[in-house]
């Protein structure tokens, strides 16, 4: 089950300087964290202003107001709002500016803050991010364990755009309101502080329009800052949100964000109490609507996470992985009823009788498509005989086992690879579920070339054809996750030339996906190539970083019985397949109404078969996986 929402409160000012006392009462209010300010004002405008304060003061809090373990999950430090000192033109100011942010950093650090908030303006904020780089990087920087959240309304005000800091120091005459995306953009891309920075949002009372709220959802967000102005009061008097502002939130609970309250100066946390009660409502009700999808409950945990894809040609799976996919309810309905409509389509009524039809299940695994087979002969009264074809022993083994105390007679178990396999009688039926994620990426149209042999000339193959799509989208979170698959047995860049099964929440779809590769069964010449090349464009509809690609499949078992994982076309409830990813090692800036123009392969050699892709607009970038230096599919 989801975790509980967690919800906190902003402090402009603490109350009587005490902050064991502060968050005594935000808890007592049922909030999880308080945000205030790291450092004192005082000691803050001393340090921008060049007049040092008396050592013998106090420049923060006392360390000692709160056990070690509050500081490490119950305090969130503000950060002294300084863009426009880090960007002055004057160096006396710029330098000041940047002493003030290492000792803001580092007495975070020394309290072991899980993050630090730093306001984001619009115009220039070069040299912020390459100070706030300089001090939580990694690489040799000073405090690397700590994150900072860079604070921004999801579209500026015309107020903040005509006040914004160019680097001349100058005001912006900019008409239009500036997207806090692209500040955002350009803030991160300068700095490239991965996994230290990241964006939160103040969510605005009027919300903008739903594309920018979609990208913003292809970013790490981590929390949504919600003033008391969001509220309406329902006919009770208690504070509720309008619906669209509740919409927002779900979509944003999809990714973890914390909320934060933000409490005026002169309030208290238990004056929000009804606010912070309204948003566990909320939370509670995304929960109720989790606990009823199966969908969500079998991918809980697995939510942009990079797994390797299968490769069932090369490798034998496990009873896990079995069992698993055994679980998908709607994937055997699918197949059962394609099943159903062929044997109809074979035997017609008055002929079920006397006739009776070969079906060959290749690819058996533990036989849920043999019961399925098994179930559709009995719903529509025709009878068949039947063949379970599998080449992993250790599955054979457990279709011995159900065909010893289950099936009997009724099924023949062949322990065969089925391009190996050289039957007696021909089918009239061939079945099999060896789709990925892609569609083809576990060599489907290989394995069905080699069964093909065993077809009757006016054979039925289940499925019938599938398509692969393919879509440009934005995830940084992604990116950055793909960086550790490295290895040192393999090109340099091999881990951005590898795709990935990952089921996507954290992501922006740049454009709708677009069909890729076709594959038809049974083939009119079984000698035709399964090699492929297309290449597909897209428009951009506003500006974005392109980080890589989202893979797709649509398939027809039968007829009109059709199975997606496509987002558009999805079947409902089935979950057996995550899409697939294919990164690109530097992500590409794009604007709004470019063309992105890539470039798909699927080549094949002997023993193995590959993908290669690359883009030539906006931006022509290098083929990947070349020959297949980094990733092949064994057969």
């Amino acid at each position: 089950m989801p975790k509980k929402v967690s919800v906190g409160i902003y402090l402009d000012e603490v109350p009587d300087n005490n902050i064991q006392h502060a968050l005594t009462d935000a808890r007592e209010s049922g909030f999880n964290t308080i945000c205030t300010e790291l450092l004192t004002k005082k000691y803050c405008l001393n340090e921008l202003n060049g007049d040092p304060q008396n050592m013998e003061e106090p420049f923060g809090w006392f360390d000692m107001a709160l056990p070690s373990a509050d500081w490490n999950s119950s305090v969130v430090g503000v950060l002294s709002d300084i863009q426009e000192q880090t960007e002055s033109h004057i160096s006396n100011v710029r330098c000041r500016a940047a002493q003030l942010l290492e000792k803001q950093i580092g007495y975070a650090h020394h309290l072991g803050l899980p993050a630090t908030i730093l306001k984001l303006h619009p115009g220039e904020s070069c040299n912020l991010s390459r100070l706030i780089y300089s001090k939580v990087t990694t690489d040799g920087g000073y405090h690397n364990n700590v994150v900072v959240w860079m604070r921004m309304p999801m579209v500026f005000s015309q107020q903040a755009v005509n006040g914004a800091v160019d680097e001349s120091g100058q005001g912006s005459d900019e008409k239009e309101p500036i997207s806090s995306w692209n500040t955002w953009n350009k803030f991160r891309t300068v700095g490239c502080a991965e996994r230290r920075t990241f964006p939160v949002l103040d969510l605005p009372v009027d919300l903008p329009d739903q594309e920018e709220i979609d990208r913003w959802l292809g970013e790490p967000v981590k929390a949504i800052f919600l003033c008391e102005e969001a509220f309406v009061s329902n006919n009770k008097g208690f504070p509720i949100l309008p619906k669209r502002t509740q919409q927002v939130l779900r979509s944003f609970f999809d990714i973890n964000v914390q909320i934060i309250m933000i409490c005026k100066p002169q309030k208290s946390p238990n004056d929000y109490l009804h606010f912070k009660q309204y948003i566990e409502y909320l939370h509670g009700a995304y929960n109720t609507d989790w606990e009823e999808d199966p969908v969500r409950k079998y991918t809980k945990g697995y939510e942009d996470y990079l797994q390797s894809p299968l490769q069932p040609l090369m490798d034998n799976l496990e009873a896990n992985t079995y069992e698993v996919f055994e679980r998908d309810p709607t994937k055997y309905i699918l197949y059962q009823k394609a099943m159903a409509k062929a044997l109809v389509f074979k035997i017609p009524e008055d002929e079920k009788d006397t006739k009776s039809l070969v079906v060959m299940v290749v690819g058996a695994g533990r036989g849920p498509l043999v019961r399925n087979c098994l179930a559709a002969a009995a719903s529509v009264q025709r009878k068949i005989k039947l063949y379970a074809v599998e080449k992993n022993c250790n599955a054979v083994c457990t279709l011995l086992h159900l065909k010893k105390h289950v099936w009997g007679d009724s099924v023949t178990v062949i322990s065969k690879d089925m391009r190996e396999w050289n039957p007696e009688e021909k089918a009239d039926i061939i079945v099999s579920e060896l789709l990925g994620s892609f569609g083809d990426n576990e060599l489907s149209p290989e394995c069905l070339d080699g069964a093909q042999k065993f077809l009757k000339e006016d054979g039925i193959m289940i499925p019938e054809n599938y398509t692969s799509f393919i879509s440009p989208i934005m995830s940084p979170r992604i990116h950055q996750d793909v960086r550790p698959f490295q290895d040192i047995n393999k090109h340099t860049n091999c881990n951005y030339e590898t795709p990935y099964v990952v089921y996507m929440k954290n992501f922006y779809e740049i454009a709708k996906p677009k069909p890729l590769f076709v594959f038809c069964h049974p083939k009119s010449d079984v000698k035709e190539t399964n090699d492929r090349y297309e290449a597909v464009e897209f428009d951009a509809t506003q500006d974005c970083m392109m980080s890589g690609f989202a893979g797709y499949f649509e398939s027809v078992l039968f007829d009109d019985i059709m199975m997606s994982i496509h987002p558009r076309s999805h079947s409902t409830g089935m979950f057996s397949w995550f899409p697939i990813y294919f990164p690109i090692r530097e992500p590409i800036q794009i604007k709004k109404g470019q063309k992105v123009k890539v470039h798909f392969w699927r080549c094949s050699s002997k023993h193995n078969v590959w993908y290669e892709w690359s883009v030539s607009e906006p931006v022509p970038v290098p083929i990947h996986n070349v020959n297949g230096r980094s990733y092949t599919i064994g057969l």
